[in-house]
């Protein structure tokens, strides 16, 4: 039997031969693509799912990349005309403005209460942690104040020590008949009002009738009485002025002592506690 001759094109096909060269180089971009991902050398079984895969995600991730350039552009040409606008308080108001109206109530009370604390404490950053160094360090005063504060308290009592000693000096002494005095006064107060009301009504009821002539001598019973009557009104004033000049001291002469211990009580309740300090100072 005769066997037809054996021809290359039995063992080669142009076409899987084309399938083959495209399929290597995709295999080549592949690891090209891994390499510069600085992947390494990943182990997995090369068939065509696997290329296939690899392919796609190959692609997604270069349209992410150009996405991401493409983010990048646009935010550094919005900086830059952001710096160009910084200086323009026009646009720094509006910008302001917007803000503010797409903020709710609450929002806007916070960030408040932020920028407040902000300048209050001179913060360099608006989170929590540069807060706090900065409250930290307002609050807490610095060694060198406590010191000072030290050496000033000593020199502080003393003056107030002295202060209040001259002022216990300078106390009025109360009068012996104070509280007798007072009474008469008041007493001396309700007769001349008294008396006042009764004139009153003296010149009410000698006030003439309708059609009735007033004579002279009525007249001048008239002005006397008036003038009486503004003599003890001066009187009765002038004795409210001495009450009023008495008001707030003691009434007798124990309470007026008493008074004075209260203050010398004081007096030796502030040298304690100077003599207390000093004790602790000097440990």
């Amino acid at each position: 039997m005769d066997f037809p001759p054996i021809t290359p094109s039995a063992f080669f096909s142009p076409s899987k031969a084309a399938a083959q060269r495209a399929q290597a180089k995709d295999w080549h971009f592949i690891d090209t693509w891994l390499a510069a991902r600085r992947l390494g050398t990943v182990q997995f079984e090369r068939n065509d799912a696997t290329l296939k895969a690899l392919l796609a995600l190959m692609g997604a991730s270069e349209r992410a990349d150009e996405e991401r350039e493409l983010v990048w552009t646009v935010e550094a040409e919005a900086v830059e005309e952001l710096r160009e606008k910084v200086n323009e308080p026009d646009w720094i108001d509006a910008l302001l403005g917007e803000v503010g109206s797409a903020m709710d109530a609450r929002s806007r009370q916070m960030l408040e209460s932020l920028s407040s604390l902000m300048v209050q404490y001179d913060a360099t950053g608006y989170d929590a942690e540069s807060l706090a160094h900065a409250i930290l360090s307002k609050s807490m005063p610095p060694p060198h104040a406590t010191t000072t504060a030290s050496s000033l308290l000593p020199t502080f009592t003393d003056t107030t020590i002295t202060r209040l000693a001259h002022t216990q000096s300078t106390l009025p002494t109360p009068h012996p008949d104070l509280a007798t005095q007072t009474l008469d006064l008041a007493r001396a107060t309700k007769t001349l009002r008294a008396k006042i009301a009764e004139y009153t009504d003296r010149l009410g009821s000698a006030s003439p009738a309708k059609g009735e002539e007033v004579g002279v001598d009525v007249v001048g019973r008239v002005v006397e009485r008036e003038r009486e009557v503004e003599r003890l009104r001066g009187e009765v004033e002038r004795l409210e002025r001495e009450r009023e000049a008495w008001k707030g001291l003691p009434r007798g002469v124990e309470e007026a002592r008493r008074e004075v211990g209260r203050v010398e009580g004081e007096l030796g309740e502030l040298r304690g506690r100077r003599e207390g300090l000093f004790a602790k100072m000097a440990r």
